[in-house]
């Protein structure tokens, strides 16, 4: 293997940790990167090169994940002169400040990637519950993802499926409907996503614990 194909082999693995985490697996691979680095390059010439390699590979790396960090992109030529100069163990004090604040910017990322498509969600929901066709692939075909990762990533997020979110603000919106207008319970259950009024009035009162009709007529014996 030459030193080149070591490295590379290196850099993946780092990467991978950056992506995953935590700091110490993170640690961990730029331990094993540099140290196949140093069995490798053996000579002065090969040590440069492959920490040139390094230097554009996690260059490139930060591009295509559009990182900002500092010690990597804000002087770049000057890591390409700098770096193959540094003894071992600041190399690995440099790795160890850049390698950690890219896992730390993915992550932020990630979460806030995820707050956004469960907000889209909610919003979809909002704007689409009075549909009693509406359903968790609907949802997932709007916001362009797989039903198994949203559902996992709701589940996570919301500590409840998407199903009883849906049926939840369906329900809660139905005891609005019930409170502040004189529409009739089945009119109500159609305008909340329910086509059979028994339907509505079983999953009402299984909620609630009171009937469509129990729980307005609860709400005028308790204001007279």
């Amino acid at each position: 293997m030459t030193f080149s194909s070591s490295s590379d082999s290196g850099l993946s693995d780092l990467f991978k940790a950056i992506h995953v985490g935590p700091e110490a697996a993170i640690e961990t691979a730029v331990d094993t990167y540099l140290a196949r680095m140093n069995e490798t390059a053996t000579s002065i010439p090969e040590h440069t090169v492959v920490t040139a390699e390094m230097i554009g590979s996690l260059y490139r790396f930060a591009v295509n994940n559009h990182l900002q960090v500092s010690a990597l992109t804000d002087n770049l030529k000057g890591l390409y002169l700098r770096l193959p100069e540094l003894s071992p163990e600041s190399l690995r004090q440099w790795l160890m400040t850049v390698a950690p604040a890219m896992h730390e910017q993915l992550k932020a990322a990630r979460e806030n990637s995820s707050t956004a498509l469960i907000q889209n969600a909610k919003e979809y929901v909002r704007v689409n519950y009075s549909d009693e066709t509406l359903s968790l692939n609907d949802v997932c075909q709007a916001l362009s993802v797989s039903n198994s990762y949203f559902s996992t990533l709701f589940k996570r997020e919301e500590g409840l499926s998407f199903i009883t979110y849906l049926t939840n603000f369906r329900l809660e919106r139905a005891a609005r409907l019930l409170l502040e207008t004189n529409e009739k319970s089945q009119v109500i259950g159609h305008l909340c996503g329910y086509a059979d009024p028994n339907y509505f009035s079983s999953t009402f009162k299984k909620h609630f614990g009171e009937s469509p009709k129990q729980y307005r007529s609860g709400l005028v014996a308790n204001e007279s």
